[in-house]
């Protein structure tokens, strides 16, 4: 999908590439959906952030790029967004999840429906498969932890974090440490690149809160 988004292709394309790939009318269309609505449908809130991932994508190792589509989809897919800051709560608090625990807390923010229970099911089996989470028994591990390292990357997954904020700041800390970025490991220089990044304003709040917002 970021191959067709950085060529400027359309979804048609990104149709073509998929279909030899993916058996079955249904599942190519929910994975179609799914990765054009990552990065080939513009929405106003995250345009800046899916035109920089686009960029970005070319000059970084093809390991790296989860970090794009982990970023965005938490931008732009509010669910996927809550199910993954379960995960990383549970998995930071116990070391391992059952997937109904996943959904109690799931439904309890966005309301009770098979739907949303559906949805939270495919999250989890996506995040499996991109090898973040594995499954044992009945209870779900975390995979794989990943190094960001690159300041350009750390630069845009903090801005992606906050381009959906309602009020677009968070303390520095727990940005940096927030669930839903459970699979990354920044760097301990990532308060230093976003302390010296002209996209942040770094304030403090009371004698020793570092806070964090986007600068308009």
């Amino acid at each position: 999908a970021l191959n067709v988004a950085m060529a400027g292709q359309s979804p048609q394309n990104l149709r073509d590439w998929l279909a030899p790939q993916i058996p079955g009318a249904e599942s190519l269309r929910k994975t179609l959906n799914t990765l054009a609505n990552l990065w080939l449908i513009p929405y106003p809130e995250t345009e800046q952030q899916r035109r920089r991932g686009i960029e970005l994508a070319g000059d970084i190792a093809l390991e790296d790029r989860i970090v794009l589509h982990w970023g965005m989809a938490l931008a732009n897919f509010p669910l996927f967004r809550t199910t993954t800051q379960a995960m990383g709560r549970l998995l930071r608090l116990h070391g391992d999840f059952l997937g109904q625990e996943i959904s109690t807390r799931v439904l309890e923010y966005h309301g009770g429906s098979y739907t949303v229970v559906r949805c939270t099911e495919r999250i989890l089996q996506s995040v499996t498969a991109w090898n973040v989470i594995c499954k044992e028994s009945d209870h779900y591990r975390q995979a794989t932890t990943y190094t960001v390292r690159k300041p350009e990357l750390i630069e845009w997954l903090s801005e992606t974090m906050l381009c959906r904020e309602g009020e677009n700041q968070k303390a520095l800390i727990d940005l940096l440490r927030t669930n839903e970025l459970f699979p990354f490991d920044l760097t301990t220089d990532a308060g230093m690149i976003l302390h010296s990044s002209p996209k942040f304003q770094i304030f403090r709040e009371g004698l020793d809160r570092e806070m964090v917002k986007l600068v308009n």
